[in-house]
């Protein structure tokens, strides 16, 4: 071998090998569910904006609307005055009390800061694939490497 180089071991193709399944792939998975998670919410928000503004232009009294009860029990609800709603803010549990008007801005709002953290996650996932593909394109070549 000239300068120095030398050839690759098995041993170190498995490290690389490894270096894909055990950081990038499970990576590029957290991403993604990450994404489904935000997207997830951001339907939520779009479907409570909705019943929001439909309620306000009806004038109706009564507000029906999903209800998490905690670790994701949902149940049925009647808001029987929305004159004041409380509002998750989405951030360490923080629930605040608004009225119908400011609760419509506030949804408004968190669907935007929650679309451009999509964004981020879609973005960061693409550099991870496109990482993958060079890790692999790599291990490839280092393979054929130690054939030789």
């Amino acid at each position: 071998m000239e300068n120095g180089a030398k050839h690759s071991t098995p041993d170190d193709i498995l490290s690389y090998e490894r270096f894909i399944t055990t950081v990038l792939e499970p990576t590029l998975k957290d991403l993604q569910a990450q994404s489904m998670a935000l997207e997830v919410t951001i339907t939520s928000c779009t479907e409570l904006l909705k019943l929001l503004k439909d309620n306000k232009e009806t004038g109706e009294g009564a507000l029906e609307i999903l209800v998490d009860m905690g670790e994701r029990c949902m149940m049925q609800g009647i808001i029987t005055n929305p004159v004041s709603i409380k509002v998750d803010t989405g951030v360490m549990g923080f629930i605040i009390e608004m009225s119908r008007a400011e609760a419509i801005i506030f949804v408004r709002k968190r669907i935007h800061v929650l679309r451009s953290k999509v964004k981020v996650k879609e973005s960061r996932a693409e550099a991870v694939i496109d990482d993958i593909s060079h890790a692999r394109s790599l291990l490839d070549d280092l393979q054929t490497l130690s054939l030789h």
